[in-house]
């Protein structure tokens, strides 16, 4: 016999490593729809997926929520088990565009008469604000109406008629002295 004696050992245990395998994501346009979330893991076990951009999307099991347009990064991770260690996480991105405007001539067109008739109202009303310095220059008689101001009077005894500045008065009227062209 050899006598007492006594044994110790230690052990590791390392724990079998793992991966995951995460397809790419396609490109969507705002209101389409989200892709459907699908990786394995080399340990078979599940992965687990959470948004890495929660302003633009987020997840819940293997669905996604889209919320905005911009860049939507989903993560994918295995914590492991007793066997596996935990996986490298895996991160994908996918681009969500704008929904795109469709031109069908029709609102250029309307655009362009919108902006002809803008165009006609900003020459009358510039040539109209053209005059104010001329229209306070004169001053109006008591009675008289501010069509003086691009006609003139005619008269005959009590009757009156307007006539354009510088046409002639209607036959047997004359002009009254007092209307004033604008500028004169």
């Amino acid at each position: 016999m050899l006598g007492n004696f006594t044994l110790s050992s230690a052990f590791t245990y390392v724990k079998t490593t793992q991966t995951i395998t995460f397809p790419d994501l396609s490109p969507i346009t705002l209101g389409g729809a989200a892709p459907t979330l699908s990786a394995t893991a080399s340990s078979n076990l599940t992965v687990a997926f959470t948004s890495a951009t929660t302003s633009v999307c987020t997840v819940t099991g293997t669905t996604i929520t889209v919320l905005t347009t911009g860049t939507c990064t989903i993560n994918a991770n295995q914590a492991g088990n007793g066997t596996y260690a935990a996986a490298t996480q895996v991160q994908k991105s996918f681009v969500i565009s704008p929904v795109p405007v469709v031109d069908d001539g029709a609102a250029i067109t309307a655009a362009a008469a919108a902006s002809a008739k803008r165009a006609a109202e900003q020459k009358e009303l510039t040539e109209l604000l053209a005059l104010i310095p001329e229209i306070a220059k004169m001053s109006l008689a008591l009675g008289e109406t501010t069509k003086s101001l691009y006609e003139q009077k005619c008269v005959k005894g009590k009757s009156i008629k307007y006539v354009k500045i510088g046409a002639k008065c209607p036959k047997g009227y004359v002009i009254y002295k007092k209307s004033k062209a604008i500028g004169s």
